[in-house]
């Protein structure tokens, strides 16, 4: 058996606890830099152990509360985060799911054609209906068989329909005001042969200064739109009057659009 030693204190210890409080304390660094301990360090080896076994147990103590603090921040980091925390893993989720619905968006672009795309987006589009949003007129249209919606699953909603305020007249077409952009929009149904008068009484009403038309006239073989264009130089729909001021003629910037330019005088007001 190892001889025991003595400390100040009088109490007894062996060389194998020196040898294990001195593997402890090698163990207790921070970044490549050993705590410092009390007392005397010599430059004998045989000092510097002596020196690490009468500071060690102190050390490691104070080194374990260390430990044991962090274990407890740890663990109350993890049952309630801090706020940058929160939104950085909120803006994590977030970023993947959009990356899922992306993935999920190009997986079906691959698997279906343009035509299916369509189709899928016509059948959800039709089964919305915004929550607590009223169609009455829309319905009261139908109803009466007056033949003024071209879709009859595309609904329109009473509180943003486009209202037509001549004398005398229907005040119906299918057609919403849209806002919310850098300008007041209206969104209409490309017009039936029976709404061409309908439509330009609109234009005129709203002072529309630009008609962008999204469709081709025939579609698939289906009539999509009706030709609303005057036709020669000047035609009356109604009480407004249409006149062709230049022929149609493509734009510039992009040979798929075509421009024409058109002046439209509602009757008992200045074109």
């Amino acid at each position: 058996m190892a001889p025991r030693k003595e400390d100040s204190r009088g109490r007894r210890r062996s060389r194998s606890r020196d040898r294990r409080v001195s593997i402890d304390n090698r163990r207790c660094s921070v970044g490549n830099r050993r705590i410092a301990t009390a007392g005397n360090h010599r430059r004998t080896a045989q000092g510097r152990s002596a020196s690490r076994g009468r500071t060690a147990g102190g050390q490691q103590s104070m080194v374990r509360g260390v430990r044991t603090q962090r274990r407890v921040a740890a663990s109350k980091a993890a049952v309630e985060p801090l706020p940058d925390e929160e939104r950085q893993r909120s803006s994590t989720n977030s970023l993947i799911q959009e990356q899922n619905a992306a993935q999920r968006w190009f997986q079906v672009v691959n698997q279906e054609d343009v035509r299916g795309v369509r189709q899928q987006y016509a059948i959800d589009l039709q089964q919305y209906k915004r929550p607590g949003g009223k169609y009455e007129a829309f319905n009261q249209m139908e109803s009466e068989a007056l033949g003024l919606n071209r879709y009859e699953d595309v609904q329109l909603l009473d509180h943003s329909r486009v209202v037509l305020r001549r004398a005398g007249g229907i005040d119906y077409i299918h057609a919403s005001h849209v806002h919310g952009g850098p300008f007041p929009m209206i969104c209409t149904q490309g017009p039936l042969d029976r709404t061409i008068g309908h439509f330009w009484t609109m234009v005129a009403e709203n002072n529309c200064a630009v008609i962008v038309q999204l469709c081709q006239y025939v579609e698939d073989g289906r009539r999509k739109c009706a030709d609303y264009f005057p036709q020669g130089r000047s035609t009356k729909f109604g009480n407004v009057t249409v006149e062709k001021m230049s022929q149609t003629q493509e734009s510039p910037s992009n040979p798929h659009v075509k421009r024409t330019l058109f002046n439209v005088a509602l009757r008992g007001t200045s074109p």
